[in-house]
Protein backbone atom coordinates (compact mmCIF):
# COMPACT_ATOMS: atom_id res chain seq x y z
CA UNK A 1 0.00 0.00 0.00
CA UNK A 2 2.85 2.24 0.73
CA UNK A 3 4.63 1.65 -2.43
CA UNK A 4 1.39 2.55 -4.18
CA UNK A 5 0.95 5.55 -2.61
CA UNK A 6 4.67 6.83 -3.06
CA UNK A 7 4.13 5.53 -6.83
CA UNK A 8 1.25 7.87 -7.07
CA UNK A 9 3.02 10.61 -5.24
CA UNK A 10 5.59 10.51 -7.35
CA UNK A 11 3.60 10.19 -10.94
CA UNK A 12 1.49 13.57 -9.27
CA UNK A 13 4.72 15.68 -8.98
CA UNK A 14 6.07 14.60 -12.18
CA UNK A 15 3.15 16.28 -13.97
CA UNK A 16 3.03 19.08 -11.56
CA UNK A 17 7.20 19.88 -12.61
CA UNK A 18 6.69 18.90 -16.43
CA UNK A 19 3.48 21.36 -16.59
CA UNK A 20 5.93 23.96 -14.59
CA UNK A 21 8.33 23.61 -17.54
CA UNK A 22 6.43 23.37 -20.02
CA UNK A 23 4.46 26.60 -19.15
CA UNK A 24 8.06 28.19 -18.72
CA UNK A 25 9.30 26.92 -22.07
CA UNK A 26 6.09 28.38 -23.55
CA UNK A 27 7.00 31.66 -22.19
CA UNK A 28 10.55 31.50 -23.32
CA UNK A 29 9.44 30.95 -27.09
CA UNK A 30 6.64 33.87 -26.88
CA UNK A 31 9.28 36.20 -26.10
CA UNK A 32 11.80 34.46 -28.18
CA UNK A 33 9.64 35.21 -31.08
CA UNK A 34 8.50 39.08 -29.86
CA UNK A 35 12.09 39.89 -29.86
CA UNK A 36 12.59 38.56 -33.32
CA UNK A 37 9.45 40.49 -34.69
CA UNK A 38 10.65 43.62 -32.80
CA UNK A 39 14.15 43.06 -34.43
CA UNK A 40 12.45 43.35 -38.10
CA UNK A 41 10.31 46.51 -37.09
CA UNK A 42 13.22 47.81 -35.63
CA UNK A 43 16.14 47.84 -37.87
CA UNK A 44 18.09 50.80 -36.95
CA UNK A 45 18.57 49.14 -33.53
CA UNK A 46 22.34 47.59 -33.18
CA UNK A 47 23.02 44.22 -30.96
CA UNK A 48 24.13 46.52 -28.40
CA UNK A 49 20.26 47.42 -28.38
CA UNK A 50 19.16 44.38 -28.23
CA UNK A 51 21.38 42.53 -25.71
CA UNK A 52 19.89 45.58 -23.52
CA UNK A 53 16.85 43.21 -23.27
CA UNK A 54 18.66 40.28 -21.55
CA UNK A 55 19.89 42.33 -19.11
CA UNK A 56 18.36 43.30 -15.47
CA UNK A 57 19.60 47.21 -16.47
CA UNK A 58 16.76 49.73 -17.40
CA UNK A 59 17.81 50.45 -21.04
CA UNK A 60 19.57 53.64 -21.79
CA UNK A 61 18.64 54.67 -25.13
CA UNK A 62 15.35 56.14 -26.57
CA UNK A 63 15.72 53.08 -29.09
CA UNK A 64 16.58 50.54 -26.33
CA UNK A 65 13.47 52.02 -24.48
CA UNK A 66 11.14 51.42 -27.79
CA UNK A 67 12.68 48.06 -28.10
CA UNK A 68 11.45 47.04 -24.48
CA UNK A 69 7.63 48.44 -25.21
CA UNK A 70 8.00 46.65 -28.39
CA UNK A 71 8.49 43.41 -26.60
CA UNK A 72 5.99 44.02 -23.60
CA UNK A 73 2.97 44.89 -26.71
CA UNK A 74 4.35 41.60 -28.90
CA UNK A 75 3.72 39.31 -25.63
CA UNK A 76 0.90 41.10 -24.77
CA UNK A 77 2.19 42.80 -21.28
CA UNK A 78 1.23 46.16 -22.88
CA UNK A 79 -2.04 46.44 -24.92
CA UNK A 80 -2.20 49.53 -26.77
CA UNK A 81 0.11 51.34 -24.62
CA UNK A 82 -1.25 50.53 -21.45
CA UNK A 83 -0.39 47.79 -19.21
CA UNK A 84 -2.55 44.32 -19.31
CA UNK A 85 -3.03 43.12 -15.99
CA UNK A 86 -4.76 39.90 -17.43
CA UNK A 87 -1.46 38.98 -18.96
CA UNK A 88 1.20 40.31 -16.24
CA UNK A 89 -1.27 38.40 -13.74
CA UNK A 90 -0.49 35.18 -15.75
CA UNK A 91 2.89 35.61 -16.51
CA UNK A 92 3.44 36.16 -12.74
CA UNK A 93 1.44 33.20 -12.19
CA UNK A 94 3.52 30.85 -14.57
CA UNK A 95 6.98 31.90 -13.17
CA UNK A 96 6.09 31.68 -9.37
CA UNK A 97 3.29 28.99 -9.28
CA UNK A 98 5.45 26.52 -7.94
CA UNK A 99 6.55 28.81 -4.54
CA UNK A 100 3.64 30.28 -2.91
CA UNK A 101 5.82 32.75 -0.93
CA UNK A 102 7.89 33.87 -3.97
CA UNK A 103 4.13 34.34 -5.95
CA UNK A 104 2.40 36.32 -3.18
CA UNK A 105 5.31 38.91 -2.88
CA UNK A 106 6.32 39.10 -6.76
CA UNK A 107 2.12 39.31 -7.31
CA UNK A 108 2.00 42.28 -4.72
CA UNK A 109 5.19 43.63 -6.67
CA UNK A 110 3.70 43.59 -9.55
CA UNK A 111 0.41 44.89 -8.33
CA UNK A 112 1.85 48.18 -6.83
CA UNK A 113 4.01 49.13 -9.58
CA UNK A 114 0.91 49.01 -12.36
CA UNK A 115 -0.60 51.50 -9.83
CA UNK A 116 2.30 53.44 -9.97
CA UNK A 117 2.57 53.34 -13.32
CA UNK A 118 -0.97 54.14 -14.07
CA UNK A 119 -0.61 56.87 -12.56
CA UNK A 120 2.03 58.56 -14.16
CA UNK A 121 0.63 57.37 -18.10
CA UNK A 122 0.29 60.92 -19.15
CA UNK A 123 4.27 61.92 -17.66
CA UNK A 124 5.33 58.71 -19.84
CA UNK A 125 6.86 59.23 -22.73
CA UNK A 126 5.92 57.12 -25.92
CA UNK A 127 8.50 54.18 -25.58
CA UNK A 128 7.94 54.92 -21.80
CA UNK A 129 5.57 52.63 -20.09
CA UNK A 130 7.27 48.97 -20.48
CA UNK A 131 10.43 51.07 -19.04
CA UNK A 132 8.30 52.47 -16.24
CA UNK A 133 7.03 49.05 -14.83
CA UNK A 134 10.24 46.90 -15.51
CA UNK A 135 12.33 49.69 -13.58
CA UNK A 136 9.80 49.82 -10.56
CA UNK A 137 9.80 46.04 -10.36
CA UNK A 138 13.37 45.74 -10.42
CA UNK A 139 13.98 48.59 -7.64
CA UNK A 140 11.25 47.11 -5.39
CA UNK A 141 12.98 43.35 -6.04
CA UNK A 142 16.21 44.75 -5.44
CA UNK A 143 14.95 46.86 -1.76
CA UNK A 144 13.19 43.77 -1.12
CA UNK A 145 16.74 41.17 -1.15
CA UNK A 146 18.40 44.32 0.74
CA UNK A 147 16.34 43.86 3.15
CA UNK A 148 16.25 40.16 3.34
CA UNK A 149 20.23 40.39 3.11
CA UNK A 150 21.07 42.62 5.80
Amino acid sequence: MKILLWILVSACLAVVVISISEDHQKLKDKRKKAVEECRKENPNATEEDFSALKVKDDPKTEIQHCLFQCVYEKVGILKDGKLNKDEINKVTDIRNKHNETLFKEEDYLSRWCQAEVEKNYAKIGKCGVANAYHSCVGKLRATRKSHLSG
